[in-house]
């Protein structure tokens, strides 16, 4: 995908034993012998605030959401796909996040119409290749993570091979822990622009005009359904 945010493309690595099941629309699960992914992006071009498949929590900004699919499942009306082990997402740092920074993640439940909070992922650089390996960035301070910390997170020598033959060195990556496929989104919390300034509120000045003993009278008339705001005085 592309737009004015920059490049990206969506990419699901499979460790080896990965077995997959879709679960039906009565409940009852299906394996699934082989499997025709398809990622489609929510949050690209002008519209995609409107293309979301609900809207954000207060507090989470727009990212980047992604909605990851079977073609078998589809064909068939399943709810979601699961897996018997973590399967991971990746996609280009096309914002420019630090390295080294975990990447908040929730995913749509539609049987509670609500976004529910997910592992987090982490915005890894690709440092080198040797011997047909990837070494990884994972705190920022470009240096390659030991054998500790790539195992921490699931890392591993199959993995950072696959990455060898996928990207290159300088690169740098959203690593996405999946267990089950559906509606998924990457945010961030909201923060606020390069530059802004905070309310210039004189609380001195608010103190001293504060009544210490004030006098309390109920006069305001809330019409909920109307969203109306009235004050009933007396005359």
């Amino acid at each position: 995908e592309f737009d004015e945010d920059g490049q990206r493309q969506a990419t699901i690595l499979f460790p080896s034993g990965t077995a997959a099941q879709m679960v039906l629309p009565d409940g009852t699960t299906q394996n699934l012998l082989s499997m025709d992914v398809r990622t489609t992006e929510y949050t690209v071009g002008e519209n995609g605030l409107e293309a979301m498949p609900a809207p954000l929590p207060p507090t989470t900004g727009y990212t980047y959401a992604v909605n990851l699919a079977v073609d078998e499942a589809l064909a068939t009306g399943a709810k979601k796909i699961t897996f018997n082990q973590p399967v991971y997402f990746y996609v280009n740092n096309f914002l420019g996040i630090p390295t080294g920074i975990n990447v908040p993640v929730g995913y749509y439940d539609f049987d509670k119409a609500a976004w529910v909070p997910s592992r987090n992922g982490k915005v890894i650089k690709i440092l080198s290749i040797s011997a047909g390996l990837a070494n990884i960035d994972l705190q920022g301070n470009g240096l390659a993570a030991n054998a500790t910390a790539l195992s921490a997170l699931g890392i591993t020598t199959e993995e950072r091979a696959k990455i060898a033959s996928l990207y290159t060195p300088g690169q740098t990556l959203w690593r996405v822990p999946i267990s089950h496929f559906t509606d998924y989104d990457c945010n961030f919390s909201v923060v606020a622009q390069a530059g802004a300034q905070e309310p210039k509120l004189d609380l001195a000045q608010v103190d001293s005009n504060s009544v210490l003993d004030p006098n309390y009278s109920c006069g305001s008339v809330i019409e909920c359904e109307n969203q109306a705001l009235g004050e009933s005085v007396g005359v």
